[in-house]
């Protein structure tokens, strides 16, 4: 679910709530349900989707990034606490992917802009490393440059970036001159 569109000072309490419940208990409640099943199976894969919002921190996404870094961390813990068991756990990082999340009017410039990958794209992609055994799946429009710059960066400089890549399509109403 996309997040609020706002900076941080501007988002309610409870459309953080709102994000947050979806996003990411979401992933918790779907996992929960089906690791039983997986586990009676003797084999079978979680695949949980963060977004590369879970790799570095946006202006006017801080409530979805929260989310996604929340998936990150779940996951990321998952696998670890897989490492014997016949069920393998997956994260995927999708970047730009031309899906409907946007709806709101203050992201139609970031949806033009960025979200350019065909859905089908990644399903390929996802199905691949699951059957490769590669358990973080990074893909899509700027996907690999934000993984790079989320380890690579040093964090000073990666906001300069963000913020000259992005100011362009963010309300500037919300932001002070």
């Amino acid at each position: 679910m996309e997040g609020a569109v706002k900076p941080t000072w501007a988002i309610s309490k409870s459309e953080i709530e709102r994000v947050m419940a979806v996003n990411f208990y979401g992933v918790v409640n779907g996992t929960r349900l089906f690791l039983p099943q997986l586990f009676a199976n003797g084999e079978g894969a979680v695949i949980n989707v963060s977004s590369v919002f879970g790799l570095i921190g946006t202006p006017s996404n801080s409530d979805y990034c929260a989310s996604k870094f929340a998936v990150r961390g779940y996951t990321e813990a998952l696998m670890v606490e897989l490492q014997d068991s016949p069920v393998d756990a997956y994260l995927v990082h999708p970047g730009g992917i031309a899906t409907n999340i946007v709806k709101k009017r203050e992201g139609q410039a970031f949806n033009r802009k960025f979200l350019t990958t065909a859905p089908e794209d990644i399903v390929e992609v996802v199905i691949r490393a699951v059957l490769g055994k590669r358990p973080r799946i990074v893909f899509g429009n700027q996907a690999f440059s934000i993984r790079l710059a989320s380890g690579l960066l040093p964090l000073k400089l990666r906001n300069w970036i963000l913020w000259r890549k992005m100011r362009d399509v963010l309300d500037g109403a919300h932001y002070p001159s």
